[in-house]
C-alpha cells in the first residue's frame, strides 16, 4: 500500500524532472496507478510546481493522468485525497475546492485501465500494442 511518507519522493521527482526540462513545457504526464502513492505525489508535485492555490489546475500545469490498473477511478480519487491529507495538504480559505478530494479531482484525471488481468490481453489490445510498437 501507499502512504503519505512514500509519496513525498514523487514530489521530489517532479521537482527534478521539471528542473531538467529547463524551458520545455509538458502538456501531459501519464503513469500507471495501482495503490495511489505515485498519483498523490505527482499530482501534488505538479500543483505545487505550478503554484496552484486550490482553485483548480494552474494554467501552465500539464494535465496529470493516472491509469488505474485496478479498482475504479472514484476509488483512486478518494485514496489520493486520503494520502494528500496524510501528507498535510491544507487548502487555503480562498480555495474554490471544497475538500481535498475536490482539489484532487481538479488536478488529476483517473482513467480506467484495468484489463482482463496479468498477462491476459484481448485481441484488440494485442493489435494495438503491435501497431503502436511498429510505428
Amino acid at each position: 500500500g501507499s502512504n503519505g511518507l512514500g509519496s513525498w519522493g514523487y514530489i521530489e521527482g517532479v521537482d527534478e524532472l521539471l528542473s531538467q526540462l529547463n524551458e520545455l513545457k509538458l502538456d501531459h504526464v501519464v503513469f500507471a496507478c495501482g495503490s495511489g502513492g505515485t498519483a498523490a505525489g505527482i499530482t501534488l508535485g505538479m500543483a505545487l510546481a505550478n503554484k496552484d492555490d486550490g482553485a483548480g489546475a494552474a494554467a501552465s500545469a500539464p494535465t496529470v493522468h493516472a491509469i488505474g490498473v485496478c479498482d475504479s477511478p472514484d476509488y483512486f480519487y478518494e485514496t489520493v485525497a486520503n494520502i494528500a491529507d496524510e501528507m498535510g495538504l491544507n487548502l487555503p480559505p480562498s480555495s474554490s475546492s471544497s475538500s481535498t478530494e475536490d482539489f484532487v479531482r481538479n488536478n488529476l484525471v483517473v482513467h480506467q485501465g484495468k484489463g482482463l488481468g496479468y498477462a491476459a490481453s484481448t485481441p484488440e489490445e494485442l493489435d494495438f500494442i503491435t501497431s503502436f510498437a511498429s510505428e
